[in-house]
């Protein structure tokens, strides 16, 4: 028997064992115990697009924000350096730069948040203010801070995610 009528009439997976139907994503066999995992991918194309979605995605974002949150403290703290102020036991200076991280992580999620919905090409459709109105949606979004809201929310998932055995969509 040739490779070619292996993969036509074994599972690709488990190839000791015939294959009951094909996979949606990649067409090749899939046996029983593969379609009791799932009826419509196999374990390896399940894999990809787990692998491919929404954990990684968050994990990328969560990281991005994280590095620029730390490129904040080291600018506070080359600031403390070079004047040789303890920034720390001024609380005035700690209040600003609590304040420069929420609008930071602010700015940077609202364009993750609104790249996951289409609310502003909904609001841009509006006849003779729609450029406005989306403008302003933009700028009272990140003043009220939502995205950093959504970002909380990408933290939550991802560690939903890797502490526990339940998979996220």
């Amino acid at each position: 028997m040739n490779e070619q009528e292996k993969e036509a009439y074994f599972c690709h997976t488990h190839t000791n064992l015939f294959s009951q139907k094909k996979c949606n994503e990649c067409y090749r066999g899939m046996c029983y115990t593969c379609l009791n995992m799932d009826e419509n991918i196999c374990p390896s194309c399940r894999n990809y697009s787990y692998k491919q979605g929404d954990f990684y995605k968050n994990k990328r974002l969560v990281i991005g924000m994280l590095i620029i949150a730390g490129v904040i403290l080291a600018l506070v703290h080359a600031y403390q350096y070079n004047t040789n102020v303890y920034v720390y036991d001024n609380a005035a200076f700690i209040g600003v730069l609590g304040i420069v991280l929420f609008y930071t992580i602010s700015v940077g999620f609202s364009y993750f948040l609104f790249e996951d919905t289409d609310i502003l090409s909904e609001i841009r459709k509006v006849p003779f203010l729609g450029f406005k109105l989306m403008i302003a949606t933009l700028i009272v979004t990140i003043i009220i801070g939502l995205p950093v809201f959504y970002f909380l929310n990408k933290v939550y998932l991802l560690l939903r995610v890797k502490y526990s055995r339940t998979q996220v969509k």
